[in-house]
Formats: C-alpha cells, sequence, structure tokens
C-alpha cells in the first residue's frame, strides 16, 4: 500500500513511486484510494466533457473515467477536486455545488448531494 508521500503532481506529469507517468491534460487533483490512483484533470484543459475524473492502475493504465456529468445543456459542471482527509472512499466535489460519492474500483457514481 503507497502512503501519501510517495504521491506528488505538477503540471500533466505525476510521480509515483519511482514511476513518472505523463497525462494529455493538466492535474488538477490525486489521490490513492483503494489501490486506484484517481486523477481529476484541470477543467480548463479538459473542453470537450465534464468527466475530468479517471482512475488509473499505478502504471498508468486507464481503468475507469467518471461515469456519469451533470452538464446541464451548454453549461459545464465539471468536478473540481477530491474530498479528504478523514473521508471513508471517494468522493468528488463538482463546480455547481454537488458531492459524488464514487465507487473506486469502477468510477460509477453511488450517491450524490447538492450543497450550496
Amino acid at each position: 500500500m503507497l502512503n501519501k508521500t510517495e504521491l506528488s503532481f505538477q503540471g500533466t506529469e505525476l510521480n509515483l513511486n519511482d514511476k513518472n507517468l505523463k497525462f494529455e491534460w493538466k492535474i488538477l487533483d490525486a489521490e490513492i484510494i483503494d489501490s486506484i490512483l484517481v486523477v481529476c484533470f484541470d477543467y480548463m484543459d479538459f473542453k470537450d466533457s465534464s468527466k475530468n475524473v479517471f482512475g488509473f492502475d499505478f502504471e498508468g493504465e486507464k481503468l475507469w473515467q467518471i461515469s456519469m456529468d451533470f452538464d446541464q445543456g451548454n453549461m459545464k459542471n465539471p468536478y473540481t477536486g477530491i474530498l479528504r482527509p478523514n473521508v471513508k472512499g471517494l468522493f468528488l466535489y463538482s463546480w455547481a455545488g454537488w458531492r459524488v460519492k464514487v465507487d473506486p474500483s469502477t468510477g460509477i457514481i453511488i450517491n450524490k448531494q447538492f450543497t450550496k
């Protein structure tokens, strides 16, 4: 099991132990949850969709992309970060005020709550 000190990121690059992973988009947030590397990409770079959260294995292979977005017509509602600490599981925040619980092994949304 990895601990937080072994994960760092800047720009499009993420360091995980001795591995350097490079992604297409700038990284906004990243966390290891249940042995899955969860990455929230910067919504300013991720223009086509609000589905800007992915799960990867420790080699950088994509396992899933978030299952659902909350776009409403032309208004985008991207994810803005990963909720931590003292929370068990994977929780994300969206631009429009949704707190979303996600299954970290599949990327499927389990529950959502409007917080604004």
